[in-house]
């Protein structure tokens, strides 16, 4: 871990987080910190682990043994529904929109939801004006407003992108984990992704998982490695752009100026 700090300080710390299947181990001994306002990247060759690791954060999986902390509580044993009403919230690499749905219909059941009124999705909607009040406010502040009553099955492939970050938003994360934004948008949208989550709440922890080295470099503050399910090393862009295991394992011939 890159510093010591206090279970019970702000934000989510995972502490020695082993899993296996069977005699595979998928991840090994992982302590991490995400705090307020952290804009950590996670990278590693295709099977280091990312994703396990981020489903041992959010509660898809349990681990073998390990903690997960928010804010001090321990949450290892709560399921992910659990941890998303906690403020733990994960975005995934392949869209799972309703495509029938626009991105505005999208937003009124995901605040809903939060609300423990999903129920009430089907009725007059125009009667919940705060509802209607976030979810334009969440559409201006991603650039979904002149999309926002399309069909979602409509629109190109980064924009849909945005509206599960949206989503996300919805959910009033305190920590967020984005597994690879950019996965599947074509290089022309990628502009889109980079706005949107520079656009993301100053005092929001965010770790993402992404193998766009340039979207990585042009993110993160702290950038951690994960080979073979284990840390292999963290540090800022400019040291992990320098480290010489770095460069061999996963950024090939990564120039030093990043």
């Amino acid at each position: 871990m890159s510093d010591a700090r206090d279970i019970g300080s702000p934000g989510l710390r995972a502490v020695g987080l082993n899993k296996s299947f069977g005699g595979l181990t998928v991840a090994s001994d992982i302590n991490v910190d995400i705090r307020p306002g952290d804009r950590l990247a996670l990278i590693g060759p295709n099977g280091a682990g990312k994703t396990t690791f981020a489903s041992l954060v959010t509660g898809v999986l349990r681990p073998d043994s390990g903690r997960v902390f928010l804010d001090g509580y321990d949450i290892t044993r709560l399921g992910q529904p659990q941890r998303v009403k906690a403020g733990v919230v994960r975005t995934f690499q392949i869209t799972t929109l309703l495509n029938t749905f626009t991105p505005r219909e999208h937003l009124r059941l995901a605040i809903l939801e939060r609300q423990n009124m999903g129920w009430r999705m089907y009725g007059n909607s125009a009667r919940f004006a705060e509802v209607e009040r976030e979810a334009e406010s969440i559409l201006w502040q991603l650039k979904l407003h002149e999309d926002a009553d399309l069909v979602t099955d409509t629109l190109p492939y980064g924009k849909q992108r945005l509206v599960e970050i949206a989503l996300a938003l919805a959910l009033k994360p305190r920590i967020l984990l984005l597994d690879e934004p950019a996965a599947g948008v074509p290089a022309g949208e990628s502009k889109i992704i980079v706005d949107a989550i520079r656009s993301l709440p100053a005092d929001l922890g965010i770790l993402m998982i992404e193998h766009d080295m340039n979207l990585v470099f042009r993110f993160a503050s702290r950038i951690m490695v994960l080979v073979a399910g284990a840390i292999l090393t963290e540090g800022s862009p400019s040291q992990i752009a320098a480290d010489a295991r770095v460069r061999e394992l996963y950024l090939g011939n990564m120039h030093r100026e990043h």
